[in-house]
C-alpha cells in the first residue's frame, strides 16, 4: 500500500523552539524568562519567516520580534485569537537586523537575533532522544491535525546583550494530558506540521 495523502488544506509548516527559565529549575517556583520561536517554513495566512516572543524581565525585554514586520502582526493576531494574553501580543513587533540558525550539532543547537541596541543568543543544550508525536482529529486541537518530531533540552539558555538570563528549564508536567510524559520547558517541535482535520479519521 502506498502513501496516504492527507485530504486537509495545509495550514502551518514550522520549527517552534520555546525555552521557559524557572529559578532553581523547579516547575513551582517563578518564572524567570521565556522565549518562543517561530521559525515558518510555510503558511497559508501568515506566509514564511521568523518571530519570537521574548520576556527577560531582569534584561528589560519583552516583546516580540521579527524579520518581516507584517508576519509578526498576524502571528500576533494568531496567537491573540488562540486565547494568548501575553502584553507583549498587543504592542506593535520589533523589526531584527539579523537572524541566523545555529544548527543540531553535537547535542545542541541554537538561535541568534539582532536588533537596535539588543543581541540575542539561545541555546538548547544537552538535549534528549527526540520523538515523533502525532495528534490527528483532536490529538492536540480540534481545529487542526498536528504532527511533529519532538526534543527536549536539559540545559538551556537565553543571553541578552552577553547577559545570561537567571533560572533553569525544569521538567513540564503540562504535556502528560497530551504526551503520557512530562516535556523539558525547553523544547522543540521541528517540523512541526498543521492541517485542516480530516473528519473522515477516528478521533485520537
Amino acid at each position: 500500500m502506498g502513501a496516504r495523502i492527507h485530504p486537509g488544506a495545509p495550514i502551518l509548516v514550522m520549527d517552534h523552539s520555546v525555552i521557559t527559565l524557572h529559578e532553581g529549575g523547579r516547575a513551582d517556583d517563578a518564572e524567570t524568562a521565556m522565549l518562543s520561536l517561530y521559525d515558518i517554513h510555510f503558511s497559508a495566512r501568515l506566509e514564511a519567516g521568523h518571530v519570537a516572543l521574548i520576556s527577560v524581565p531582569s534584561a528589560g525585554v519583552d516583546a516580540v520580534y521579527t524579520d518581516r514586520l507584517d508576519l509578526g502582526r498576524r502571528m500576533q493576531q494568531r496567537l491573540l485569537g488562540m486565547g494568548n494574553t501575553l502584553a507583549m501580543l498587543s504592542r506593535d513587533p520589533i523589526v531584527v537586523t539579523d537572524f541566523r540558525r545555529d544548527p543540531w550539532v553535537d547535542g545542541s543547537f541554537g538561535y541568534r537575533f539582532r536588533a537596535v541596541g539588543l543581541d540575542v543568543a539561545a541555546r538548547w543544550d544537552d538535549l534528549d532522544p527526540p520523538f515523533f508525536a502525532e495528534g490527528p482529529n483532536g490529538g492536540f486541537s480540534p481545529a487542526e491535525d498536528i504532527w511533529s518530531f519532538f526534543v527536549g533540552a536539559k540545559r538551556a539558555s537565553i543571553v541578552i546583550n552577553g547577559v545570561a538570563a537567571p533560572g533553569a528549564p525544569f521538567p513540564d508536567d503540562a504535556w502528560r494530558d497530551r504526551l503520557g510524559r512530562s516535556v523539558s520547558s525547553a523544547h522543540s517541535a521541528l517540523g512541526e506540521t498543521r492541517i485542516t482535520p480530516d473528519s473522515g479519521r477516528e478521533p485520537g
